[in-house]
């Protein structure tokens, strides 16, 4: 396939496809578990086009390491049968760990000792270089970082729009040829990284300052022209220029809805990602519909969770794919629910919701005696995790007593 062919596309989402599906008969492929309705997704990564991110997860760097060597020389004993072979330049890596700090994670950088190598067309094995957690590289056109940051991505944007200023500064264009040129150049390109992204209303005007202040004199305009005007819809008299940082979130809405019930690999990552976010939020019903505006989340902040932000500014309401929590009785409730309506502060939530998700419990009935009044007396008694670990394998307090005082203690 030669750069450039129409039917390249094509041709390797056939060739990718036969690929992945032998690296999961070979089972190298990563699960992703829903956490309310428990159901498993397994995936070996992404293709489109002429790009190809792999996964792979283990216990230990040394055994995330060798899965995806292997999953490397298996991808490229099949290229080569098709004559192709793997560009070492225009790959990396990340090796990433989980550390976790007073009950909350970040990302450890794990792959600076480990060396991965991948064979060239020349036949020569090459050392893939490793890439930081918080380093954006480019992916599909977007720059992405495993941490989330989107810094890279802006500074992308900016370059973007100043390149375009540029240019119309200097263009012989008349005032209509500019304003459709705003619409269907800039406008396109600012919006196209936008659905992988959570950029917030500060950042995207600093990105597109400099669009507006050449293209508006140009097309006609004055620089200070209403934003509410010049974003508005041209149904109410407004001129119809789509406001990016609305478009970002409409996007994303759209991708859960319609992602969701197409079962699309997006569709089911989307799904596990949203399971996991009602279990954190230990509230039932589905996260966009609640009365209840959730502060209390412990992990960092997600796609999904500034998605949700976004709408409950606005009072967007949809019902989002996946299962919910459910009351496990007549008259149950969450038990989160209660601390919110009971007016504790928004820090002393995300604490007592981080006691909660350890208990592993999410409603008054998990806690409560059977008159569901009163807490049952074991969850009164302060425990350590070892402590927990020795009741639930049925010790009781004299036995772990008696093994703290043999152990010298």
């Amino acid at each position: 396939m030669g750069q450039g062919n129409g039917a390249g596309p094509s041709i390797w989402s056939i060739i990718s496809s036969t690929v992945f599906e032998e690296l999961k008969k070979r089972g190298l492929d990563t699960e992703f578990g829903m956490a309310i309705s428990t159901g498993l997704y397994k995936l070996c990564g992404f293709s489109y086009v002429d790009d190809c991110d792999l996964i792979a997860d283990g216990e230990t760097s040394e055994e995330v390491h060798h899965k995806i060597k292997h999953m490397i020389d298996l991808w490229d004993r099949i290229m080569e049968v098709n004559g192709a072979a793997i560009a070492p330049d225009k790959c990396w890596w990340y090796s990433i760990n989980f550390k976790w700090t007073n009950g909350k994670w970040k990302y450890e950088d794990a792959g600076t000792d480990i060396a991965l190598t991948v064979r060239d067309k020349n036949n020569v094995e090459r050392i893939l270089p490793t890439a930081k957690s918080s380093e954006a590289m480019k992916m599909v056109g977007v720059h992405l970082a495993p941490d989330g940051n989107e810094s890279e991505q802006l500074t992308q944007l900016c370059k973007k729009a100043q390149k375009w200023a540029n240019q119309i500064i200097r263009s012989p264009l008349d005032d209509g040829a500019v304003w459709i040129a705003l619409h269907q150049t800039i406008t396109r390109g600012i919006e196209y990284p936008l659905a992988a992204t959570t950029l917030d209303q500060q950042a995207l005007n600093r990105a597109l300052v400099q669009v507006r202040s050449v293209a508006l004199p140009r097309s006609g305009f004055t620089r200070k022209f209403p934003h509410a005007v010049l974003y508005g819809p041209v149904a109410v008299q407004g001129l119809g220029l789509p406001d990016p940082y609305i478009y970002q979130y409409c996007r994303h809405v759209q991708d859960i809805v319609s992602q969701g019930w197409r079962g699309t690999p997006t569709g089911q990552l989307i799904k596990a990602n949203l399971e996991a976010i009602k279990v954190e939020a230990g509230l039932y019903d589905h996260l966009f519909d609640q009365d209840l505006t959730v502060t209390w989340f412990n992990t960092t902040n997600s796609w999904v969770i500034e998605t949700y932000k976004f709408c409950r500014q606005r009072d967007i309401v949809f019902e989002e794919p996946g299962k919910t929590l459910k009351p496990r009785c007549q008259g149950d409730d969450t038990i989160m629910n209660q601390f919110a309506i009971a007016g504790y502060s928004s820090k002393d939530l995300t604490i007592l919701n981080r006691c909660r998700l350890f208990c592993q419990v999410d409603s008054i009935s998990d806690v409560a005696e059977g008159n569901g009044i009163f807490l049952s007396e074991r969850w009164i008694t302060t425990h350590t995790p070892e402590s927990c670990c020795m009741e639930s394998s049925g010790q009781t307090r004299e036995t772990r007593q008696k093994k703290i005082g043999n152990s010298g203690s």
